[in-house]
């Protein structure tokens, strides 16, 4: 690390992490990052027009990809991206923002402005600021590690203009610095016969899910679990279809919407979603109702057979249940879902024929004639 500058600590630090692309609007604050790159092609620049773009095209990345995705911005455009900061963060995206700073003998410099930590707080999990060279290297590191914890979320890192353009003094090696000050580990506390217990034994018991779902790939585990038992599942807060909506035991969204079945569980299981809070729009559950809230993340497989923790659920009740009892429980709670099913796709229905051929065309009309011309498997 001897004589090397911000930037390209910074630039290095980026690839150990494995970074092979940053969304920026430029500026000549970071000209330290910018001479950097020019010896590392294996790290590209995404350029964006606007600062709000850069962090809105790091979401988009981190959401199509799964990976935590980086901005790099101006200061000075902090105001521009906060509105898609703010999306991100209640997205429980995994953005890592960075922008440079003004330094601490001119905080109120050229193109910059007083208490951009303070404003950014409200946006981000996490804020820092890297005063030296020095320091670059290890909150880069726990900013991903940050972002990528459970709940998952956006971070942000400034680095003053004098940190990206002067050189290191220190001779510590930088694979040392970028194992500083990692965030504790998100432990597992549940127990999977407790929950294959509840999911088994309740008379009718609800699986709520959220984006976690999809972030650890266990989108089929989770219809496989809920087929196996006959367990309707509920959409919760997610900017990720996390259930296939047209399933025979999708039951609605929770958190915003009011599934009727609800009122009539008495088993809820909440896997890597949100809870609902007070002010959300949906049914409450009702007193009684055995709850259990997972979170998922931080133990999404089981490290010794390297399964997703819902397929070990789903081995476990396959393994502590006979068939013949998985078949009773199974088609008993089918037999429910579709009364409530039925009746609600036939109101839907009645209300979508009121304005089937009006002009201009109708909603519902629209989505219909998508369905029937779209792959099954398009989203």
């Amino acid at each position: 690390m001897v004589n090397m500058t911000g930037g390209a600590l910074l630039a290095e630090s980026l690839i150990a992490l494995g970074v092979d692309r940053v969304f920026n609007v430029s500026s000549t604050g970071q000209s330290g990052f910018y001479d950097a790159l020019m010896a590392r092609p294996e790290l590209a620049l995404v350029a964006a027009v606007q600062e709000g773009q850069a962090v809105s095209m790091a979401q988009g990345y981190e959401l199509a990809t799964g990976e935590p995705a980086l901005a790099m911005v101006p200061s000075i455009g902090i105001p521009q991206a906060l509105s898609n900061l703010y999306n991100a963060y209640k997205d429980g995206s995994a953005v890592v923002l960075i922008t440079d700073g003004a330094n601490a003998n001119d905080p109120d410099g050229f193109q910059h402005m007083v208490g951009t930590m303070d404003v950014v707080d409200k946006f981000t999990k996490w804020c820092a600021e890297a005063l030296t060279p020095e320091d670059i290297p290890g909150l880069v590191n726990q900013a991903f590690d940050i972002a990528t914890k459970f709940p998952r979320g956006p971070v942000y890192v400034r680095i003053t203009s004098s940190a990206l353009g002067s050189r290191s003094t220190s001779d510590k090696d930088l694979a040392l610095h970028l194992q500083s000050a990692p965030s504790p580990a998100v432990e597992c506390s549940i127990d999977l016969d407790q929950v294959a217990g509840l999911l088994v034994e309740s008379e009718l018991p609800l699986i709520n899910v959220g984006p976690e779902i999809s972030r650890s790939g266990m989108n089929a585990d989770l219809v496989e679990l809920s087929e196996l038992l006959g367990i309707p599942v509920t959409q919760g807060l997610s900017v990720t279809a996390d259930f296939p909506f047209q399933h025979p035991l999708f039951a609605g969204f929770y958190y915003v919407g009011y599934p009727r079945i609800v009122k009539h569980i008495d088993g809820f299981v909440n896997l890597g979603a949100r809870l609902p809070g007070a002010t959300s729009v949906t049914t409450p559950l009702s007193d009684g109702v055995v709850t259990i809230d997972w979170p998922l993340a931080g133990h999404r497989q089981n490290l010794g057979s390297g399964r997703s923790v819902l397929a070990e659920l789903v081995e476990s009740i396959r393994s502590t249940t006979k068939t013949a009892e998985l078949e009773a429980i199974r088609q008993r709670r089918v037999r429910v879902v579709e009364s409530f099913r039925m009746p609600a796709q036939k109101r839907r229905q009645q209300e979508a024929m009121q304005g089937w051929d009006q002009a201009p065309l109708y909603t519902e009309r629209l989505y219909h004639d998508l369905d029937q011309l779209l792959d099954d498997d398009a989203s």
